[in-house]
């Protein structure tokens, strides 16, 4: 149960960074300190690429390999599956702000 719930807000965080990461950079330009939205859209960018890249090693970690194989190859679909889009977008917004 614990480790299903981890896996899913390590998904979850991560695709809310990467889709939303435009409108979170104004806020926080807006309301926490006054730095240029572009630096909080890479390093949020990042962190969601970073927390994709987690939750593979998370699963790669809590799946014993004999045992628990279909298991483990569904958390890698569904993680790659969510994971390529939402980082292609990212990546998007990220080069339009680039210039």
């Amino acid at each position: 149960m614990g480790g299903k719930l981890v896996f899913g807000g390590l998904l979850s965080l991560a695709i809310i960074l990467g889709v939303f990461a435009q409108g979170i950079a104004y806020f926080l330009h807006e309301n926490i300190w006054e730095v240029a939205p572009v630096y909080y859209l890479n390093i949020l960018t990042i962190l969601s690429v970073v927390m994709f890249i987690a939750a593979l090693i998370y699963v790669n970690k809590s799946f014993k390999p004999t045992t628990e194989t279909g298991n483990r190859n569904l958390y890698y679909a569904i993680t790659i599956m969510l994971a390529v889009p939402t980082t292609l977008w990212s990546f998007f917004v990220f080069a339009m702000w680039q210039g």
